[in-house]
C-alpha cells in the first residue's frame, strides 16, 4: 500500500489534448521529492492512447490505468471511479489539465496530516496559467468560506484537495457546474475546516477544451445552486467511497 494515492480522471479531448497534458502530467510528478505514491488513471476514452501513455511511463511510475465502461461521461463519475480503485492513505486528487508548482508538494501533504491527525481533508495554495504555461496569475492562499464555490474562488478546484483514504465522500454525480463547490463544502459539513497549507503548490490551467467554457453548462447555475440548497435543507447522508 502506497501512502499517497493520485487520482486522475481521463477523458478524449479535442485536438488530442488529454494526450499532451498526461504525457506532462505524469512527467512532472517524477520530480516529486516524495516518492511513495502511486497514480490512479480512470480513463473515459474509448481508444488506448491513454493507456499507451500509462504504459510507457509504467517503468518510472507505479500507474494503475483502469477504463471506466459505466458509460457516465462526466467528471464525478469519472473521480469517483478512479478514487474507489485507490488503495493509498491519503487520496490526492489532481485533474490531468492541472499540475504541481511545488516539486516538494506531496511531501508536505504527507507531513501536514502527520501533524494534524484529527482532520480529514486538506487544500493549498494555487495560481491559474494559460495552456501553454507561459503566463501564470491570480495566485491565491487557501481559505474556506462555508460557501458553496466553483470556479475563480477562494477554495479552488478539486485538483487542490486531498483527504485521508477511509473519509473519502463520492462527488455528486447529479451534478456538473457546482459539483467541486458542493463537494468542498460537503466535506466540511462532515468534517469541519480542512488543514490549510499557505503555499502555492498547484496550479490549475486554462484551455480551449475547458468544461467551465461551455455555455450550456454555465445556464445550470441557478438550477444546480437550488439543487444543493434543497439538499443541505435536510441531513445529507454520509456516504463514502
Amino acid at each position: 500500500m502506497r501512502e499517497i494515492s493520485i487520482c486522475v480522471p481521463v477523458y478524449k479531448m479535442k485536438n488530442n489534448l488529454c494526450e499532451k497534458f498526461l504525457v506532462e502530467y505524469l512527467s512532472h510528478l517524477m520530480y516529486q521529492t516524495f516518492k511513495n505514491f502511486d497514480v490512479i488513471v480512470s480513463d473515459q476514452s474509448e481508444d488506448d492512447n491513454l493507456k499507451k501513455i500509462c504504459d510507457a511511463f509504467s517503468h518510472v511510475l507505479d500507474i494503475k490505468h483502469i477504463k471506466n465502461t459505466s458509460g457516465i461521461k462526466n467528471a464525478a463519475n469519472n473521480v469517483n471511479h478512479a478514487v474507489k480503485n485507490s488503495t493509498g492513505k491519503i487520496v490526492k486528487l489532481l485533474y490531468v489539465d492541472d499540475f504541481f508548482v511545488d516539486p516538494k508538494a506531496l511531501e508536505k501533504i504527507k507531513n501536514a496530516f502527520d501533524a494534524n491527525p484529527e482532520q480529514k481533508w486538506l487544500i493549498a495554495g494555487f495560481i491559474n496559467s494559460n495552456q501553454e504555461r507561459t503566463h501564470f496569475y491570480n495566485s491565491r492562499m487557501p481559505r474556506y468560506d462555508q460557501t458553496f464555490v466553483n470556479g475563480d474562488n477562494s477554495t479552488g478546484n478539486p485538483s487542490n484537495y486531498s483527504i485521508r483514504r477511509e473519509c473519502a465522500i463520492e462527488m455528486d454525480e447529479n451534478l456538473f457546474w457546482v459539483v467541486d463547490g458542493e463537494y468542498f463544502y460537503r466535506s466540511y459539513y462532515h468534517y469541519g475546516l480542512p488543514i490549510m497549507i499557505p503555499e502555492i503548490m498547484v496550479c490549475f490551467r486554462e484551455h480551449d477544451d475547458s468544461k467551465f467554457l461551455d455555455p450550456k453548462f454555465q445556464e445550470l447555475d441557478i438550477k444546480e445552486r437550488k439543487y444543493c440548497v434543497d439538499k443541505f435543507s435536510r441531513n445529507v447522508e454520509h456516504k463514502l467511497i
